[in-house]
């Protein structure tokens, strides 16, 4: 999920438009692949050379907060190697070497005493000596296989989870909610520990989500139960959701930026756009209107 300095968005009257980037955009393409290699072809490198690789292709992108929000998706989904419980007693041996070995013996070269601290702590020290720190952690896989279309789609969907941590209520319409969405749909709430008030008609239902400034103004927690419940949301055929937000500041958007752009969760595709009627004016100060519709293209 994306932090509040790599949001992107834009304020107009009571409402706030994600800044959604056009997932067809060959440069952007480009740029999401040359990350995906880093990554892909990164197991077993340490964090610090991964991050030292991803910069020089971060410095090369015009736009440098949608290079790093790209780069944090990425490192959201990897693993890395835990710190090793006996780290400290290794780094311990190869101090004390080496300190021995400068109070025995002078030696010519650098690669002579360092052999020789090796030898005497039966430890390297090029990968012993700070195993435990994070610069140190080695990667061992990727969570999800993205592709380059897939992982710009993500990056969209992280902008409207961002903006979901400041919700003070979400409501969601369907006009297609099967048997198997409506458990979903109550499944996930459960799990999610989100409240809701659930209404059907004969050609919509509609799902209201409490947000935490109902509840305790300045409160996170809740939000980011909301935010991470959204991906629920685009599992649905059809839908439309409105949300009452609380941007911190605004983003001016770049120009390249578009608003009707795509979002993908398991790899399912869905087009999404800024619903452009039927919305309820902001009752608050300082509160925006979030509201966007989506609909699976037929292929």
């Amino acid at each position: 999920m994306l932090t509040k300095d790599l949001q992107v968005y834009s304020l107009k009257s009571t409402r706030i438009i994600p800044g959604f980037i056009d997932v067809e955009a060959p440069g952007l393409l480009q740029f999401a692949e040359q990350l995906l290699t880093v990554f892909n072809e990164g197991t077993g490198k340490t964090r610090e050379t991964i991050e030292a690789e991803a910069e020089l292709y971060l410095q090369g992108q015009q736009n440098l907060k949608f290079g790093k929000g790209l780069y944090k998706i990425l490192m959201d989904h990897a693993e890395f190697t835990l710190a090793e419980e006996d780290a400290g007693s290794r780094r311990d041996a190869i101090l004390s070497a080496a300190a021995s070995q400068l109070k025995q013996t002078e030696f010519q070269t650098l690669e002579a005493y360092r052999a020789a601290v090796q030898a005497l702590s039966q430890q390297d020290p090029d990968t012993a000596l700070y195993p435990d720190l994070p610069a140190f952690e080695q990667l061992t896989r990727i969570k999800r296989d993205f592709s380059p279309r897939q992982l710009l789609q993500r990056y969209n969907m992280a902008q409207v989870q961002a903006l979901l941590l400041s919700t003070q209520s979400l409501t969601l319409t369907t006009q297609e909610m099967s048997a198997a969405n409506l458990r979903r749909i109550f499944k996930c709430l459960k799990f999610f520990r989100l409240l809701a008030e659930i209404k059907q008609t004969k050609d919509k239902t509609t799902v209201v989500i409490d947000g935490p400034l109902s509840l305790l103004e300045g409160t996170k927690k809740y939000g980011l139960q909301i935010a991470s419940f959204f991906p629920v949301i685009c599992l649905l055929e059809q839908w439309q959701i409105s949300a009452k937000v609380k941007p911190k500041r605004a983003v001016k958007t770049s120009n390249w930026m578009k608003h009707h752009s795509w979002s993908a969760i398991t790899g399912i595709c869905l087009p999404m756009c800024r619903k452009k009627s039927g919305c309820l004016p902001a009752t608050l100060k300082n509160r925006r209107r979030l509201d966007l519709c989506c609909r699976i293209p037929v292929y």
